[in-house]
């Protein structure tokens, strides 16, 4: 009976989890030409192409720091879920967010230090310490939002994935319509650490009671 049930419930989220995926990327790719669109007509080209790249960078930086951490969730939380290791379980997450958190702070730092090198192709005037603090921001968002896909994908709750996800490019669209008149590199990385952030702090709640409550043997 408990077989019937578990593979009831694999094939339940096999179904939820293709269509969320398809949702996904039609709505994403829709919302992310719309974005593109709009920052080709309110930015210069330079400004556009700068902002390009940082974020290019940002995204480099994010990945450094999550050093492969989600595939380590992807991997190993199916198995703590099938052994009903929930104290196992929680402690690979924790650990996964907080090695990757010191990892970044460490990039950081050394980035900071070879700042000069780091963003020798930005002009003067863009690197004020407004800008630092927001991509700096923007960079840590990105990283955790990693290290959480990869544990939802881990408990194979993509659809929470793509809600977030969605939720997430729709808030930035909606933000950078609202600013189309004023903005400014600093002021996009402003919109994309404050999104990226709070996507994170909704979602790793979720993640970590999700995980608990899965994990947590029966009986």
């Amino acid at each position: 009976m408990q077989n019937d049930a578990d593979n009831q419930r694999g094939e339940s989220r096999f179904v939820s989890n293709t269509v969320a995926l398809v949702l996904q990327t039609v709505v994403a790719t829709l919302l992310t030409l719309v974005q593109i669109k709009l920052l080709a007509n309110f930015l210069t080209k330079g400004d556009f192409g700068l902002f390009a790249s940082l974020r290019g960078f940002s995204l480099l930086l994010a990945m450094l720091a999550a050093n492969g951490l989600p595939q380590l969730l992807i991997r190993f939380i199916p198995v703590h879920e099938t052994n009903k290791a929930r104290r196992d379980a929680l402690r690979l997450a924790v650990n996964c967010v907080g090695g990757s958190t010191l990892l970044l702070v460490a990039v950081v730092a050394v980035v900071q230090v070879l700042r000069r090198w780091a963003f020798g192709f930005v002009p003067p005037d863009v690197l004020s310490p407004d800008f630092y603090m927001w991509f700096y921001a923007t960079t840590l968002g990105v990283m955790l939002k990693l290290i959480l896909y990869g544990g939802l994908n881990g408990l194979r709750r993509l659809s929470v994935q793509v809600f977030l996800e969605t939720l997430s490019l729709a808030a930035i669209l909606v933000w950078i319509i609202a600013a189309r008149e004023t903005l400014t590199i600093a002021g996009l990385f402003r919109i994309l650490g404050v999104v990226n952030l709070a996507t994170v702090v909704v979602g790793l709640p979720l993640f970590f009671i999700d995980l608990a409550r899965t994990t947590t043997p029966v009986g």
